[in-house]
């Protein structure tokens, strides 16, 4: 007899049938039921563009400082004053605004300094200020200088501002030196 015959093969075991999902009934335009996570909450980023400007109006005494000159308190508003009532029509006159503007602060204020501070939006902004700033800071410097000199010889009245700023100014004048009280000594 012939050998017996292998069983036939099994079928394959069914597969899975894979049936379509049913896409997800999503409202196109979001309505007060659709709820979506608050986004994050970053605070705002510094503006790397602004330019604070620090402008220092300072007496530079002589060595031998007599009679001595300082600022006190009224003169050192008078200066303030005198700087920021221009500074404000010539900002109207460019419609410029200032992030901070140049205030009066008698906390600026000391025996040999008086200082004003301000930030501008851009520093585009603060160079188109620059030559008026610096015209005015040579303006207020001579008139500092007629009110004080003969009175004071040697000293030295300027105006600069800080470094590391983006702005640059500067101005200073002398008073003539007094007369040699002893003309032999030299």
């Amino acid at each position: 007899p012939p050998p017996p015959s292998p069983p036939p093969p099994s079928p394959p075991p069914p597969s899975p049938e894979v049936l379509p999902s049913p896409t997800p009934q999503l409202p196109l335009v979001p309505s007060a039921q659709t709820l979506f996570p608050a986004p994050p909450h970053f605070p705002p980023a510094p503006n790397s563009f602004e330019c604070k400007v620090c402008i220092n109006f300072q007496i530079v005494p002589p060595s031998l400082d007599f009679p001595p000159f300082r600022f006190d308190s009224a003169r050192c508003q008078l200066i303030q004053q005198s700087f920021l009532r221009p500074v404000e029509a010539q900002m109207a006159v460019l419609n410029l605004t200032l992030l901070q503007p140049f205030a009066a602060d008698p906390s600026l204020c000391s025996p040999l300094e008086t200082k004003l501070c301000a930030t501008f939006q851009t520093e585009a902004a603060a160079q188109l200020m620059q030559p008026f700033l610096q015209a005015l800071a040579s303006h207020l410097v001579q008139n500092l200088v007629s009110s004080i000199c003969p009175a004071t010889p040697g000293y030295r009245i300027q105006a600069s501002t800080e470094s590391g700023g983006c702005l640059k100014l500067h101005a200073g004048l002398d008073c003539p030196p007094g007369p040699n009280p002893f003309p032999n000594c030299r």
